[in-house]
């Protein structure tokens, strides 16, 4: 009897070590794999780096970005966008004029109209200057859905031309541009206000519409040609030259693509 009870003991300690190695194995395993897959890891990094991010949002440009602010700012204190601004709401419909009202922080600046992500020539484009903000603020209004929309923010934007092979591009997002330019081009807007904004956006469908666009010197986002006929918004990057960056919607996405894009052809 005293030597089936020892061996009772002897398989029960030998037992409650068998599992134990396995538990510690099984939390070695456990804590050696991650809880995100490289692959998943990688696609987020892919998703997240699609899109470009406003200028005016980036940390690493502070001073460049404060002193861009500043000169804005200043036009606007001294009554310059204001002068733009309220003819231009005069002439926008009820329901603009509404949405205006209730937003006394933007000064409208150019208006474009026309079909640019619907069937309907409904959609708009307002390019503002964002007074609480001092930066340059590019709206998109889809009627399709009802909705205004900001470039970069609540409207996603990716740039197609980074890795075109053209060698094109230039500091800065669109709305930045935009507001450099302004800045550039200051003093002859302080005495010429209604003439400055000459060169505004526009909604086409397709490039050899409009006498603006030279497309054998411009440069095409891959996959998008002179042939490909899309609607699209030009925005143009100076007052002086012919130069414009052009954005299709890309419905699937959701999101805006430049797709287009030209400098210095007059």
């Amino acid at each position: 009897m005293r030597k089936i009870l020892v061996i009772n003991i002897i398989l029960v300690s030998i037992l409650s070590c068998t599992d134990k190695i396995k538990d510690n194995k099984t939390v070695k395993e456990n804590t050696s794999k991650p809880v995100v897959t490289e692959k998943t890891t990688a696609k987020n990094s892919e998703t997240f780096q699609k899109f470009e991010e406003s200028t005016y949002d980036r940390t690493d440009l502070k001073d460049r970005i404060e002193n861009h602010q500043s000169a804005l700012a200043a036009l606007s204190d001294n009554g310059i966008f204001k002068s733009i601004s309220n003819p231009l709401l005069k002439k926008l419909s009820t329901k603009h004029e509404q949405y205006f009202s209730g937003h006394p922080e933007y000064e409208l600046l150019s208006i474009a109209k026309g079909s640019l992500t619907s069937e309907g020539k409904n959609d708009r484009v307002f390019v503002v200057f964002n007074k609480s903000e001092s930066m340059i603020t590019i709206l998109i209004y889809q009627a399709e859905k009802d909705l205004y929309r900001e470039l970069y923010r609540t409207a996603k934007v990716e740039n197609g031309l980074e890795d075109a092979g053209c060698n094109y591009g230039a500091f800065g997002t669109l709305d930045y541009q935009i507001g450099e330019e302004i800045i550039y081009h200051q003093e002859f807007l302080k005495k010429n206000v209604g003439q400055f904004f000459e060169a505004v956006p526009i909604i086409m469908n397709g490039l050899k519409e409009d006498e603006n666009f030279a497309p054998d010197h411009g440069c095409f986002s891959k996959g998008m040609s002179i042939a490909k006929k899309v609607s699209f918004i030009a925005i143009p990057t100076s007052q002086v030259y012919s130069n414009w960056d052009c954005l299709t919607y890309q419905k699937e996405s959701d999101c805006f693509l430049i797709f287009y894009g030209q400098a210095f052809a007059d």
